[in-house]
């Protein structure tokens, strides 16, 4: 069994852990522009329902994660 904060080493190199957290880049994109916070498609401009859970545009087929 291995420690999570273990740090793990290839060829004498240290293996840094890959994170899922999105870079502050990412995160700056989302804010601006994902239809979870600006209820709208960024490609054609589809209004989502206001307290939608689905980001998927019914007019380009462009979909969110």
């Amino acid at each position: 069994m291995s420690d999570v904060n273990s740090q793990v080493y290839y060829g004498g190199k240290l293996i840094k852990p890959v994170s899922d957290k999105p870079s502050k880049k990412r995160q700056w994109w989302l804010l601006e522009n994902h239809p979870c916070f600006t209820g709208k498609c960024i490609h054609y401009g589809y209004q989502f329902p206001r307290f939608s859970d689905s980001w998927n545009c019914f007019e380009c087929s462009c979909f969110y994660d």
